[in-house]
């Protein structure tokens, strides 16, 4: 049932360390056309993941053995969990019925992945596979995306039991901010002499680049983004700027410090991003959007949020003003897309 709902859900290849083949790998042979790509370490196998899950925007699928296998897995979830990256973890853990006898490797494996995942879970029964699946795929994609870890003890993966037709997850809910909240953000906006726009892996995840670009555009907004925001847009866009915090460049820092407007799509503006939450522009107002409420203020208090999808907040921007033409002429030849060319970290860093 593990393979169909694999299949179901469109998964093309898996990642990981077999121990005994019987435990998925075989099935995965037999039964689908799914790549199964071998790995010498558990870690690599879920690092493989995150990366394919950032690069094609689906959940990915890996595996590993019990026992050290679960926690050579663990520091790779960790960072994929910290990334927003939708992965789904799957290991053959301690056969329920030698739970808690001191079995070879045993591992509260469930207990172990909470604190990096999503959702940890363990499979009771092999009825329950299909909801586990369904489940798993739905809270790896939805809301902040991450990681989720299933435990498929070893004597429930070998029974044999009438299953019913897989039925795949619904797909990712995206929404839009409230309208109220829109109104109040173009106010804020129009009101704005130089605005920065700031994007986060959650800019990243919602494929949000093309309105995100849009809206620099059409508002006059300098784009910069945090480490795990990278690949949102083209960096060689003339509004484009670099990084922040950490990896400000000169020519990014000073024209981050003279903002008046900031506004962040999909970032939780954590240490590495404010330079240990000292690096941030002193008389800007805030505009904080984020498809997770949890996100909203929990390093810097926004006086507006949008609590909604990166992409379609950002295709709002027929709310906002025509370009303030002065900022879009100091940043194309002063900061354009040549400027890391030049610069170098700034020296306060």
């Amino acid at each position: 049932m593990i393979v169909e709902a694999l299949k179901a859900e469109g998964v093309d290849r898996l990642f990981g360390l077999p121990g005994n083949p019987i435990h998925l790998v075989d099935d995965l042979h037999r039964y689908s056309e799914i790549q199964n790509i071998l790995v010498r370490h558990e870690h690599s196998g879920v690092s493989l993941a995150y990366a394919y899950a950032r690069i094609t925007g689906r959940p990915a699928v890996c595996y590993g053995n019990p026992g050290p296998g679960i926690t050579n897995m663990a520091t790779a979830l960790l960072e994929a969990h910290s990334a927003s990256l939708p992965v789904i973890a799957l290991s053959n853990g301690t056969p329920m019925n030698a739970d808690g006898k001191g079995a070879f490797q045993e591992l509260d494996s469930v207990s172990f992945m909470r604190p990096v995942t999503k959702w940890a879970t363990r499979v009771v029964s092999p009825e329950t596979t299909p909801w586990v699946m369904q489940r798993a795929f739905s809270i790896a994609k939805n809301g902040r995306p991450g990681p989720v870890f299933i435990d498929v003890p070893s004597d429930i993966a070998l029974e044999s039991c009438s299953m019913p037709v897989y039925r795949r997850a619904l797909d990712r809910h995206t929404f839009r901010p409230g309208s109220d909240a829109i109104a109040a953000a173009a106010a804020l906006v129009n009101k704005a002499n130089q605005p920065i726009i700031i994007c986060g892996s959650g800019a990243v995840s919602a494929r949000a680049g093309t309105n995100i670009t849009r809206l620099a555009e059409s508002i006059g907004a300098a784009l910069y983004t945090t480490p795990g925001g990278r690949g949102t847009y083209a960096e060689d866009h003339p509004l484009c700027l670099g990084q922040i915090g950490l990896y400000f460049t000169n020519a990014g820092k000073k024209y981050f410090d003279e903002s008046d407007l900031v506004i962040s799509f999909g970032s939780r503006l954590e240490d590495f991003s404010t330079g240990g939450w000292t690096l941030w522009p002193s008389s800007a107002r805030f505009i904080q959007i984020d498809i997770d409420p949890e996100s909203i203020g929990l390093n810097i208090r926004p006086d507006t949020a949008l609590v909604g999808d990166a992409d379609l907040t950002a295709n709002n921007s027929n709310h906002f003003r025509q370009p303030h033409a002065t900022n879009i002429d100091r940043i194309d030849p002063l900061y354009g897309q040549n400027f890391w060319r030049s610069s170098i970290p700034s020296p306060c860093l």
